[in-house]
């Protein structure tokens, strides 16, 4: 789980071999460890680090054995990832390359790097959609307006993130704490 957690890092870091190999580490252990969830998340972590190197066909192989892990997961655990704290280290963290690219764009964001955030918040936003993951389209969302924000874009940026919260209003889910750290 610590190379699956590292590999992210690394990748925002630009150090794409040290990410590549953490996600390869994390797949043999987790193969080791018998955890599809695991193997899933490493294979996702794989394909963006081979985007990142410009090796297209190793990219598309780990997109593609990562699609084959995905049907062997039971629908159960993959339904009950979105309940899960990842600081709790558990194995269904990062289920889609989706939840791998908002990541990357949250570290992006935190190092105040906003123009890769944006790039990263806008390929999540877009993923996200994909997926009809509407709690992902909102973070999504939200990562975009702060990274348009810190690149000075204030009216869109705001806009966003109005947004974003907005549909997690509308979902029920509680945001104040969430204004009030942004």
């Amino acid at each position: 789980q610590a190379h699956n957690a590292l590999a992210p890092i690394r990748l925002a870091l630009h150090d794409i071999e040290g990410a590549r190999a953490d996600a390869q580490e994390a797949f043999r252990l987790a193969q080791d460890a018998d955890s599809l969830p695991l193997q899933l998340a490493a294979k996702l972590i794989e394909s963006l680090a081979e985007e990142e190197a410009g090796r297209v066909l190793a990219r598309d192989r780990a997109q593609d054995q990562a699609r084959q892990l995905a049907a062997r997961i039971d629908p159960s655990v993959a339904a009950s990832a979105a309940a899960v704290n990842p600081a709790s280290g558990s194995a269904v963290w990062f289920n889609t390359q989706a939840q791998i690219v908002q990541e990357l764009a949250d570290l992006h964001l935190s190092a105040r790097n906003y123009a890769a955030a944006q790039r990263y918040a806008e390929r999540a936003l877009k993923l996200a959609r994909q997926d009809t993951d509407d709690d992902a389209v909102a973070v999504a969302t939200i990562s975009l307006g702060m990274a348009k924000l810190g690149l000075r874009q204030a009216a869109p940026g705001e806009q966003l993130v109005n947004e974003g919260l907005a549909a997690l209003e509308k979902q029920d889910r509680k945001v104040r704490l969430l204004e009030q750290l942004n």
